[in-house]
């Protein structure tokens, strides 16, 4: 179990352990991982899905081919904005990056409480979390702006809470 003090010491382990990775794995376990969301989803039921872009410095799972199935597909799209969130708005689907993640549906993310706020906030249908298999760990202390995940897809599975 990850104790709630211990999580900056964990999220910087995960983050070093996702540095390690070449930039032809990212793209590899990316591939995989955006095609399972993909073969997941029921897109005609879908409206509205929130995304981030990832960011290539930080080694994220990579996000371009679910924006440009959604956008050929003629989905609303919303990307993130910290400067700007937005409030009681509803989304379909919200597809977060996850630094860490456990079985019950606990993401660690980067620490500044963005999506947990954004998450608070807004009417979000389905909340799928993004995650490097070697991301897991067994088991994260929940605090209490802590949003749970619905889904965690990796590049061997599609984890459903």
């Amino acid at each position: 179990m990850i104790p709630a003090q211990q999580k900056q010491i964990f999220r910087a382990k995960l983050k070093y352990s996702r540095g390690k990775l070449s930039s032809r794995q990212v793209t590899e376990l990316s591939e995989a991982v955006q095609q399972k969301l993909i073969d997941t989803i029921d897109w005609d039921s879908l409206n509205s899905l929130h995304i981030y872009q990832a960011i290539a410095k930080n080694n994220e799972m990579k996000t371009d081919k679910i924006i440009s199935f959604a956008e050929s597909h003629g989905k609303k799209i919303y990307f993130p904005n910290i400067n700007k969130m937005p409030r009681n708005e509803r989304f379909d689907v919200v597809i977060v990056p996850t630094v860490g993640f456990d079985r019950q549906g606990r993401r660690l993310g980067y620490g500044g409480g963005f999506y947990d706020r954004f998450l608070a906030n807004n009417r979000c249908g389905r909340i799928i979390g993004l995650a490097y298999s070697q991301s897991e760990v067994s088991s994260i202390t929940a605090e209490s702006h802590d949003q749970k995940l619905h889904s965690v897809i990796t590049e061997n599975e599609v984890i459903d809470f």
